[in-house]
């Protein structure tokens, strides 16, 4: 009987230590991360006119692309300055030649923003430009230039 008792004995403490044994602590853990709101524009090519006959001035029309990529769901706004050549007097465009000849023209945009798609879904703005005959039957020859800045807001 004292072997009996010694059995359960040690039966009973091996319960109860292998019960201390097996008590859980649970602690929470965070997994996060952020995703930023980016955009970026870039421009598909010059605005280029190319030669211009003042015996033959007609109306003459180029166009180019804005593409601008942002983040899904940022929205954005396309911002078209006014040239480094703007006159202020004649709120009017202009390129100006070597000599200081200026020639004006208008742009139009075809949209001026919207909401990302996407890194690989860039929206595509178109850019139209116009040159009218009558602004360049009389200039002097030369080459005429203007430099526009195109950027994106988030």
């Amino acid at each position: 009987m004292k072997g009996l008792v010694s059995l359960c004995a040690l039966l009973v403490s091996m319960v109860c230590a292998s019960h201390a044994w097996s008590q859980e602590r649970v602690a929470g853990l965070e997994v996060s991360a952020s995703v930023g709101v980016r955009c970026k524009v870039e421009s598909r090519g010059d605005i280029a006119f190319g030669a211009l006959d003042p015996a033959q001035a007609i109306n003459t029309f180029a166009t180019t692309e804005a593409r601008v990529a942002c983040t899904r769901g940022a929205v954005y706004r396309l911002v078209i300055d006014r040239g480094r050549n703007y006159n202020t007097d004649r709120s009017t465009r202009q390129m100006i030649s070597e000599r200081g000849a200026s020639l004006p023209y208008k742009l139009s945009v075809e949209s001026g923003g919207g909401i990302g798609e996407g890194w690989f879904q860039p929206s595509i703005t178109r850019l139209a430009a116009s040159v009218q005959g009558s602004d360049y039957v009389d200039l002097p020859g030369g080459h005429y230039q203007d430099v526009i800045r195109i950027s994106v807001e988030y």
